[in-house]
């Protein structure tokens, strides 16, 4: 016989938490399968290529690692970046990701 439970919230949690978890690297290993064909993963003339970068995704069940190839121009003209945080990083209107 099964021991009785009292607190069916704490079950609840644990079976959600568990549940988000799995969900989640069954949709990292989906959008990350090396066979899926991205849309424009071609660099276009006078672009860098710096391959599989990474940025997190916000799902329904947590942040999901989504690997993606991204092209740079490889000349940004002189003035093409206006602010202090675009300095300190790369200029965002210079970068391209695949879809």
């Amino acid at each position: 016989m099964l021991p009785e439970v009292k607190n069916l919230e704490a079950v609840e949690l644990g079976l959600r938490a568990a549940m988000n978890r799995d969900l989640r690297g069954v949709l990292e290993q989906l959008l990350n399968d090396p066979g899926v064909v991205v849309p424009e993963d071609q660099g276009r003339p006078g672009e860098k290529c710096h391959r599989a970068r990474g940025k997190d995704m916000e799902t329904i069940f947590g942040s999901v690692p989504l690997w993606r190839n991204y092209y740079r121009q490889a000349f940004i003209p002189r003035g093409g970046c206006s602010t202090t945080s675009e300095i300190s990083s790369p200029c965002p209107r210079f970068w391209r990701r695949t879809t």
